[in-house]
């Protein structure tokens, strides 16, 4: 019982009926818990209790309790079910409510490599086999992909949302990505276009982070050309470093900063090590070879608090 919330809304109506268990529930029969009503601090109505001979007189049995996760914004809801006795009333049913903090354990710091993903995944699963594009720009402060998004399209132009889907590492959880951006539609356009795949850092439960969010991002400068054989099965081939320096992912992050930053602020830079070379399709024939591109392990780590 560490923080109140006096939000009566969030409750049931006038009374708090019995709660039920779900999936987002800890219910169950305590015996041997009895209280003083007189300690808990709040009602169901958000009344508070006042301390008196009579309360003091009143006996309370904890029989049952719901967590409702992120009932109090960054913090659960607990609501406490308690059957009473007084000398005047008799036995009765009684709510309580309370706003619980935090999980001090529930992450937000960067953790490049250990819990927050330097790359992309294609496929169905995180595995380093499966690496597609890096990291080189965290947005934080950013609350959802949504946000970052409408940000590229004022900042940069990139105004549109092609691209196919891929898989990210954070905190324990591999899932889908929440958002993109391109600088140009997808088919039948064929060309070169700036293109960012984004991802929300999620907590230990799978959610989004409560505090201190942060969107990760792969923006690439790529074109499209007609797949060479041996080369990959992609059309979208992010320029290499050797002939278009600095290469597609250093060129389309320092295009972000170059656009984003003043309305934003370039907070740090952070060496993650994430250059793995990854071999393009387009390439300049069967004979020839293939296009090579990689970062240079720099990401950007820029602030949207607006």
């Amino acid at each position: 019982m560490k923080r109140w919330l006096p939000i009566a809304l969030l409750l049931l109506a006038a009374g708090a009926l019995a709660l039920q268990s779900s999936g987002e529930t800890r219910a169950g029969a305590i015996s041997g818990d009895s209280v003083a009503c007189a300690a808990l601090h709040t009602d169901v109505d958000g009344g508070a209790l006042v301390s008196s001979d009579a309360l003091l007189a009143t006996k309370c049995y904890l029989v049952g309790f719901d967590v409702l996760r992120g009932g109090c914004g960054c913090s659960d809801l607990w609501i406490l079910r308690y059957l009473c006795y007084s000398p005047a009333n008799g036995w009765y049913y009684r709510n309580y409510w309370y706003c619980d903090a935090p999980d001090p354990n529930a992450g937000g710091e960067l953790d490049p490599g250990g819990w927050t993903s330097m790359y992309s995944f294609k496929g169905s699963t995180c595995s380093s086999m499966n690496y597609v594009d890096p990291i080189t720009v965290v947005f934080k402060g950013a609350s959802s992909a949504q946000q970052v998004e409408q940000h590229a399209a004022d900042h940069g132009y990139w105004t549109y949302h092609d691209g196919s889907s891929q898989l990210m590492f954070s905190y324990g959880y591999c899932y889908g990505m929440d958002g993109e951006s391109n600088s140009e539609p997808g088919p039948p356009f064929q060309g070169e276009q700036y293109h960012m795949r984004l991802w929300e850092a999620k907590d230990f439960n799978g959610n989004p982070l409560c505090t201190d969010p942060y969107v990760l991002a792969t923006p690439h400068h790529e074109d499209w050309g007609a797949p060479q054989i041996g080369c990959g099965d992609s059309g979208h081939s992010v320029y290499d470093n050797k002939t278009h320096p600095p290469g597609g992912f250093n060129g389309a992050r320092d295009d972000i900063i170059k656009n984003w930053v003043g309305p934003h602020d370039l907070l740090e830079w952070q060496y993650w090590g994430n250059i793995q070379p990854f071999r393009q399709s387009k390439g300049y024939g069967v004979l020839n070879g293939c296009w090579w591109a990689r970062a240079d392990g720099w990401v950007a780590i820029i602030g949207i608090w607006h």
